[in-house]
């Protein structure tokens, strides 16, 4: 599909120019027509919005901030530097590039202005997690086809490279060449004048960048999008305005598909993106430095995952500034449910964001309003497709996605209506008073159906057991049963600094008031055994998606014969304490 028809299919969306504008008559707001792909949208405020701030953060000399006439020139040298290693010829047609690996742990300002200047350039690239090891990088870099890799300055990531290159030449002789990624300096410290590059069209079909799966349920799976998508999902329903509004994301991962598409959202939305402090090596976003960047740069929102909103509950000293901030937002994992109503009951305004790989964001950034539901979200109106009901005893819905003028599907499983369509795979339960806000159950692969009929899903419940720092992970098991079980992996050195690391069997007494109290805020059905309740071995550990969930496939492979001995045993218990009914005479 050429230029000019993408731009008159998508044209008739919101024609009005974005109610965003009332927040000031200097903010002129992208088109959210989709008549601008997103490297167009860059170049559009770099024009418009020169002065506009992006980035924020605090250092020794007080807030420091990168306007689009900082950051638009600085990300055309990044493109520069990467074109130049690479050996990739920079052109002002639509010819396809090479595509690149980033695989790097460098800070945020660095990371996100190397992204946006590949994406002016019209250079696709693959960014990978540097925690995967090197037979999954390797084989992440065989499947693009990259021809180059960036890494970052950490040792480490270096030998894991080559390492997945020497693993890569084992099978090919086309191996990718490796460089240093460009730093903060070399973008932003410069004295030479800069080089523009060369002006140019882009094709909505092109490839712009691979995203990957996290590996919850499978080996990582590499997700295409195109310029495209890219463009769709940066288009999200405006339930707020966040023009001007410090927006916190410090922990945000660019090699993950969810920090990618709020990096998206920043140029639709006109928030400004409060960061730690560009360093090499990065500064680690622990729960201090986070909370510490969003006071001192006075953050009105944040995005922050679950074990650092668990982390910040337990410190009331956190709390009269938590609860000054417009809103708060996690995704990507379940919140524990006592530390969600916990933080919600002294006044942090928490919200829940809901989406995948293969769809983009599915629900708003935050809810229009605040309310105590924070487990609930509320849909995207920028979405496509239906919802439907599953039919079940819990009277759950499934979402269908479709593709159409503003929604992109790079992975397609399903046809709805005769148009394609993608289902993610997630439970949905409706509220039960309020229209148009739901929750997440869980993967409809992960549930586990007993014998009794009833269903379980077990995230939500393994996520409230991984609150306790003494468990590592949690895997449920019982499909076909009538009773659920679990198979525990200890954080023996947490258990260890109590003095209580003598036997896995202490260990396991010590841990089942955890195991208790999270059975009584479940449904009788999914209340979990304590003879049914594994122990995992220091010699089987358990190994871990990109999440930091257990991989479940895997750990019932390994556990399968625990969990087998584990029911007989209980079965022949139940029967021997079954009453046998008398005869009447």
């Amino acid at each position: 599909m050429g230029v000019a028809p993408f731009s008159a299919l998508l044209r008739w969306l919101a024609s009005s120019r974005s109610a965003q504008a009332a927040s000031g008559s200097q903010y002129v707001p992208a088109p959210r027509d989709g008549s601008l792909t997103l490297p167009e949208v860059y170049n559009w405020h770099y024009q418009h919005n020169p002065h506009q701030r992006v980035f924020l953060w605090h250092d020794h000399t007080g807030p420091v901030h990168l306007t689009y006439s900082d950051v638009i020139p600085a990300a055309q040298r990044a493109a520069r530097y990467v074109a130049e290693a690479a050996g990739i010829e920079l052109v002002d047609d639509m010819t396809p590039a090479k595509l690149v690996v980033i695989l790097a742990a460098s800070d945020t300002v660095t990371y996100a202005t190397t992204l946006i200047g590949l994406s002016l350039a019209g250079i696709p690239v693959f960014p990978i997690t540097p925690r995967f090891s090197a037979s999954v990088v390797s084989k992440l870099v065989a499947v693009s086809g990259a021809c180059h890799i960036f890494v970052s300055g950490e040792a480490a990531i270096q030998e894991l490279a080559q390492e997945a290159v020497k693993v890569l030449s084992l099978s090919s002789d086309n191996t990718p060449g490796i460089s240093i990624m460009p730093s903060y300096d070399d973008l932003y410290r410069v004295q030479s004048p800069l080089h523009p590059l060369p002006s140019r069209r882009y094709d909505p079909s092109a490839l712009a960048i691979i995203t990957h799966s996290s590996g919850s349920t499978s080996f990582p799976k590499p997700i295409p999008w195109s310029v495209r998508c890219t463009s769709n999902y940066s288009i999200v329903d405006a339930a707020r305005d966040y023009v001007n509004e410090v927006t916190a994301c410090p922990a945000i991962e660019l090699f993950h598909a969810w920090g990618i598409m709020f990096l998206s959202f920043l140029p639709m939305t006109g928030y400004i993106m409060a960061v730690l402090p560009p360093s090499s090596p990065a500064v680690v976003p622990t729960a201090d430095a986070v909370y510490q960047c969003m006071t001192e740069c006075r953050a009105a929102y944040a995005l922050a995952p679950p074990s650092l909103i668990t982390q910040w509950s337990c410190d009331l000293n956190r709390y009269p500034y938590l609860r000054q901030m417009k809103g708060i937002v996690y995704g990507g994992r379940f919140l524990s449910r006592p530390v969600g109503d916990l933080v919600v009951k002294n006044g942090v305004r928490l919200h829940t964001a809901y989406g995948t790989t293969e769809t983009g964001l599915i629900s708003t950034i935050f809810r229009a309003t605040d309310d105590e539901d924070w487990e609930y979200f509320e849909i995207n109106s920028q979405l496509n497709g239906a919802i439907l009901p599953n039919n079940d005893a819990e009277q759950s819905y499934r979402l269908v996605v479709t593709a159409g003028p503003t929604q992109a599907l790079p992975v397609i499983n399903s046809e709805i209506d005769g148009k394609d369509a993608h289902v993610p795979g997630d439970s949905l339960l409706p509220h039960p008073n309020k229209p148009g806000y739901w929750k997440v159950l869980g993967r409809v692969d992960d549930q586990i159906m007993l014998s009794t009929g009833e269903i379980v899903y077990p995230s939500s419940i393994e996520s409230q057991l991984c609150q306790d720092e003494r468990i590592k992970g949690a895997v449920m098991f019982g499909r076909g049963q009538s009773k659920v079980g679990v198979v525990i992996e200890l954080d023996y050195a947490s258990a260890a600094k109590e003095g209580e690391h003598d036997c896995v069997i202490d260990i396991g007494d010590m841990v089942m008031p955890v195991v208790e109290r999270v059975n009584a805020m479940s449904p009788p059905y999914a209340r979990i055994d304590r003879r049914l309740t594994i122990f995992a071995h220091e010699s089987k550990p358990f190994t871990y998606s990109l999440k930091g969930t257990p991989r479940r496939a895997l750990v019932m492979k390994d556990y399968q014969p625990e969990i087998e001995a584990a029911f007989q045993q209980y079965n022949a218990e139940a029967s021997q304490t079954q009453s046998v009914p008398l005869i009447p005479l």
